[in-house]
């Protein structure tokens, strides 16, 4: 593809003081009190402990403004760098967390925050930041160089996280961008692209569409006739601006219609049809005599794109590999199985498993799980890599035959006749004695290699025990092709990991790395940590402190947690379940942005059991074409951030769809969320489209639906398949609206009771249906 090339009105002085005030109030020590809520259990704190910068560096911020105010430059300019190299990975808060997104505040790292401080220079301070570029251009230029002589996106990289307000920025985000979308990464790629000029997002001073400043401007355009707006929509988005809530490059000379173009491009290469429209009819109205070439063609840019958008309403659809290599069967936890199994009327094979209660857990307080039951906890999720299957359960790992259930691997070592390969050390009294949470078995697959946590499930002991606390469970990796050969352990020990650490969860591997979530609990305090480990020695590369909320005291209960990372594109996603949602660059394990949310109080006293998201544990981020949809076990509101910024984009009204516990995925423009109940949500906006059954009373939080969800679901094809006890119904992604109301559509139902058995967690790989019930996995297919 061949492309034709190449003032903040606020004053810094009030707006860096401000931000570094609020940056260090928000630091908070280690908490000690505890209030009671409504029902007399301790309400949630929301003090939630960060990485956060200290008073010294707000001292040196105020520091560097009084140099501006005296005008003197080069002090300033020095005291901003200085931070940068001794501080510059610290959190500090963005500027964009008040009003609109009270409740969300979002923090980046001093690294960035520096940058905007100098990007505002370019409209009071001209001359300061003259000075700075000419102490840092040589150094960006021949990185720049470097680039284009290796196609070396790292350092086109570290001029962005560097040298951002370098004369060479926009370039350099420019041909970023470019390495990106070849390597089909549009997140990353529009990532680059719309920092060029703060006139690429929505603009501030007035929300367009009811979406606020920074964010992507499609979603503020959709849903307007542009025809009758365009008068009072043009001079918004052609004004000269400063972005002074978001990172922009402040006086770029490149074309923006050049920019505009790639924009387009990369929501038809990604499939987004909606958002190549909306996108390209900006295009076309503020530069319709705009020409370039794309494809090999030269003409007028709009009509070129014109032509491929509709060119890409033939394309093929992405084609989907038959496995299931971890849960959501991706490590964006989002896939749409690629068809529909005919299922016969008895199941292809079924095979045993230990029976999963509740027995010395929050459910066994007579309330009921949402989406399983206390005496049939659903917490088996198997993987599918080729002909086999994989579980995890308390005492190993089993590999079974696709299509037959027999033992895959039938000799060695450890083998015995029910397929367990692989033998798991395990505390077996240790889920018995009395904790919060439920023991959960996942896994992940990279390569033929497979990953588990295993041993005692066990992530905070209680403080008086010190059997649980040195008894901790470990990550096993066994090598597929070699019949489960084991290849690999990480078992925590000291001195880097003293007694109170835990793994968290099954890891994620990306070929060199496995990156694990870590959990430290304290008296008062449970610390959130990811790490990235060698695969080859074990060795820790890096560890990043997440977030550690106050928490109600409970010294005499241990606690079992399973939570899981998300990856995309080089970047993890965290819920940490614990007020705060991160993504981390899985390459140097450096916080791009962390966002906290409202934590809600559980036993609240609701009748309608409004706290019900408090089972949520499986619910890791899903990531779905720029979006970041999270549901967490401490917040009575899901929510949707943007993946390149984590500014909020959207949340839901306070205790709609508590119960929900399964986000399934994205499909036909709805988020799909289950739990009791089936809930569609339009996924740009966060408005209810949709819920089955419907509520048996005027009340958003009520729960006791009737048929009662019973498993994790799937999107298949066009369609939700949702277990409950008895059945799973088939539902249409896409929802139907009535008057004013939206309704879902049922395709049919399977009946499950009269196949001998009950629902559960679904998984679809080549042709075959698998339920993982609480004491069972069974297989269905055509046959």
């Amino acid at each position: 593809m061949d492309w034709p090339c190449r003032p903040f009105s606020r004053c810094v002085w009030g707006f860096v003081v401000g931000l570094a005030t609020v940056a260090c109030s928000d630091f908070v020590a280690t908490a000690t009190g505890q209030n009671l809520g409504a029902g007399g259990e301790p309400e949630l704190s929301q003090n939630v402990e960060l990485d956060q910068a200290a008073n010294a560096t707000r001292v040196q911020f105020e520091r560097a403004n009084q140099y501006l105010a005296a005008k003197q430059w080069d002090e300033a300019i020095e005291t901003v760098r200085r931070l940068m190299e001794s501080d510059g990975d610290k959190l500090v808060a963005a500027p964009d967390g008040k009003g609109r997104d009270t409740g969300f505040p979002r923090f980046v790292p001093v690294r960035e925050f520096c940058q905007l401080w100098l990007a505002e220079l370019s409209g009071k301070h001209a001359e300061a930041l003259q000075l700075y570029r000419d102490r840092v251009d040589p150094l960006a230029e021949q990185l720049l160089k470097q680039e284009m002589q290796n196609r070396d996106a790292a350092a086109l990289e570290r001029i962005v996280e560097q040298l951002f307000v370098s004369s060479f920025g926009d370039e350099a985000l420019l041909q970023l961008g470019e390495i990106r979308l070849e390597r089909g990464d549009y997140v990353g790629a529009r990532a680059a692209w719309q920092k060029i000029s703060p006139l690429l997002v929505t603009p501030p001073g007035a929300e367009v569409g009811g979406i606020a400043a920074g964010r992507p401007l499609w979603l503020a355009l959709r849903g307007l006739n542009l025809d009758q707006q365009w008068v009072q929509l043009q001079p918004l988005l052609t004004a000269p601006r400063r972005a002074a809530t978001w990172l922009s490059y402040p006086d770029t000379n490149l074309n923006l219609a050049d920019v505009r173009a790639r924009l387009v491009l990369a929501s038809i290469m990604e499939q987004t049809p909606e958002r190549a429209r909306l996108e390209l009819e900006v295009l076309r109205r503020l530069h319709p005599d705009a020409q370039g070439q794309i494809g090999g063609r030269r003409g007028g840019l709009a009509e070129l794109l014109t032509d491929l958008l509709g060119e890409s309403e033939r394309w093929p659809a992405p084609r989907l590999h038959a496995d299931w290599p971890t849960f959501g069967g991706t490590n964006e936890r989002q896939r749409i199985a690629a068809r529909e199994p005919d299922i016969g009327g008895r199941s292809l094979w079924t095979v045993e498993l230990p029976r999963l209660t509740a027995t010395g857990g929050q459910a066994a307080s007579g309330r009921p799980p949402a989406g399983e039951t206390a005496d049939g906890l659903l917490g088996y999720h198997p993987v599918i890599v080729g002909e086999h299957v994989f579980v995890a359960e308390p005492a190993g790992l089993r590999a079974l035959r696709l299509r037959t259930g027999e033992p895959a691997w039938p000799g060695g070592d450890n083998a015995d006749p029910a397929g367990l390969f692989y033998r798991a050390t395990f505390a077996g009294d240790g889920a018995a004695r009395r904790h919060v949470g439920a023991p959960r078995f996942t896994l992940s697959t990279w390569d033929q290699k497979l990953f588990a946590r295993v041993g005692s499930p066990i992530t905070g002991s209680a403080l008086d025990d010190r059997k649980l606390r040195t008894e901790r469970g470990y990550v096993v990796g066994v090598d597929i092709a070699a019949e489960g050969r084991a290849t690999f352990k990480l078992d925590l020990a000291e001195p880097d990991f003293p007694a109170d650490w835990a793994l968290d969860g099954a890891p994620l591997c990306d070929g060199g790395q496995l990156f694990a979530l870590l959990r430290r609990r304290d008296a008062v305090r449970v610390q959130s940590y990811v790490a990235s480990f060698d695969l080859t020695s074990g060795k820790l590369r890096w560890r990043r402190f997440v977030a550690a909320p106050e928490t109600p005291r409970r010294r005499a209960v241990s606690e079992i947690t399973h939570n899981l990372l998300t990856l995309h594109a080089g970047v993890l996603y965290v819920n940490s379940n614990l007020g705060a949602v991160a993504a981390i660059g899985a390459r140097d394990g450096q916080v791009r942005w962390l966002t906290r949310y409202p934590r809600s109080d559980y036993h609240v006293g609701d009748p309608d059991r409004a706290d019900r998201y408090s089972y949520r544990d499986l619910t890791p981020c899903l990531v779905h074409q720029g979006q970041v949809f999270v549901a967490p076990a401490d917040c009575n509101e899901i929510f949707s951030l943007d993946a390149a910024t984590g500014q909020r984009l959207w949340s839901t009204d306070p205790d709609r769809a508590t119960d929900a516990v399964h986000l399934l995925g994205v499909a036909a423009g709805n988020l799909i969320v289950s739990g009791d109940y089936l809930y569609w949500f339009d996924a740009y906006t966060g408005q209810p489209a949709g819920q089955f059954p419907p509520p048996r009373k005027e009340a958003s939080g009520f729960s006791l639906a009737s048929p009662r969800g019973y498993g994790r679901g799937l999107l298949v094809g066009e369609n939700v398949w949702w277990p409950t006890h008895d059945k799973i119904l088939v539902f249409k992604q896409q929802t139907e609206r009535d008057t004013i109301v939206w309704s879902p559509v049922a395709v049919r139902e399977i009946d499950l009771k009269q196949r001998g058995v009950t629902g559960g967690n679904l998984l679809i790989a080549d042709g075959v249906l698998l339920i993982a019930g609480p004491d069972k996995l069974i297989a269905f297919d055509q046959q």
